[in-house]
């Protein structure tokens, strides 16, 4: 006897078809386990290779001092070489500490943070990063309440990858001349658009622009980690992220956070 509900006498659910796993959820599901293997291994590498980089870091200002009391033309010659380490250094700091980033799960650090107080912070760092002469960084602070519950440094790290993309995509094209941070208060959200004018993103990568590892960039200049972060911070602080962008026609970013993921005076762990 058939009941209508579509289960047998026994309450066992009958159908004709089995169930299948379409080939591009197999696949999507493959993925997630590999990098969450690859998360795994990535910290431990990160927290290996920080203490030999911070040891070459103290030595290369060692010598830095003892440079300065050598000669003028052995100086200058051996200042072109030590600027060269330091660079390199600090590039491998860099990559370091956006691996850790990218694997990291931890919600430790978390308070109530200030946004604007936030972007003049980042500010000053990316006067630092971007040439100030051929791009100009603009902030227009608009948001009524831009209290919002985070971490300073991530936060940070979202504004100053998206600076730096931007920066390095107008200089390497020479298409553009700003990079514009705009705040906004949205829908009970705190709105950020990061704007440039520079040379724009193709359509076929759009939809790539956020997977690790992806980059448009030669070996030497990035290993595709940056936007990757980003939208992993975003969503950490449980805020969303969207790019529009034509070619020479500049790219905007699209963020949204909400004010304070805290409910009932605990953590919403996403």
């Amino acid at each position: 006897m058939r009941s209508h509900s579509g289960f047998g006498a026994i309450g066992a659910k009958t159908s004709s078809q089995p169930k299948k796993i379409r080939d591009e959820d197999l696949g999507r599901l493959i993925q997630s386990s590999k990098l969450a293997l690859l998360g795994q291994m990535a910290a431990g590498i990160a927290h290996e290779i920080r203490t030999p980089l911070a040891v070459l870091r103290l030595e290369c200002e060692e010598i830095l001092r003892k440079i300065d009391s050598l000669p003028d033309e052995y100086r200058l010659t051996c200042s072109g070489h030590r600027d060269t380490v330091v660079r390199n250094i600090d590039r491998l700091s860099s990559i370091v500490d956006q691996i850790h980033t990218m694997s990291a799960h931890s919600d430790m650090g978390f308070c109530r943070l200030n946004l604007h107080e936030v972007l003049m912070e980042v500010e000053k760092w990316a006067r630092k990063l971007i040439d100030s002469e051929k791009v100009r960084l603009l902030i227009e602070s608009g948001a009524s309440d831009p209290v919002f519950f985070g971490n300073t440094t991530q936060v940070e790290q979202i504004f100053l990858n998206l600076i730096h993309n931007a920066s390095e995509a107008i200089l390497a094209s020479n298409r553009g001349s700003y990079v514009c941070i705009r705040t906004f208060s949205k829908n009970g959200m705190i709105g950020i658009d990061v704007e440039d004018d520079g040379p724009g993103i193709e359509a076929e990568q759009i939809s790539q622009i956020f997977d690790p590892f992806y980059t448009t960039k030669r070996e030497d200049q990035g290993i595709g980690l940056g936007l990757s972060i980003v939208a992993r911070v975003i969503k950490t602080h449980g805020g969303k992220i969207d790019v529009e962008s034509k070619p020479g026609k500049g790219t905007s970013f699209h963020i949204c956070l909400p004010h304070d993921r805290r409910q009932n005076g605990r953590e919403t762990i996403i």
